[in-house]
């Protein structure tokens, strides 16, 4: 989800970048952008891994019972 100014952060790196001209893959009905052509490879292999990174990044809830 873009923050203020279009700003997002690329789930492989971590690195904050504009969604404006970012590479961007569509996963799970959402777009996820990248820093570089590399991040989005490498998420591409195995998106769910990288979900999973950035809602832990963002400070996602525990899960209930946890």
């Amino acid at each position: 989800m873009a923050g203020p100014y279009g700003v997002v952060t690329d789930p492989v790196c971590g690195m904050r970048i504009k969604a404006a001209g970012a590479d961007a893959v569509e996963y799970g009905g959402r777009t996820y952008y990248f820093c570089e052509t590399a991040c989005a490879d490498t998420f591409r292999d195995d998106p769910e891994r990288w979900i999973d990174k950035e809602a832990r990044i963002q400070g996602a809830p525990e899960p209930a019972g946890v």
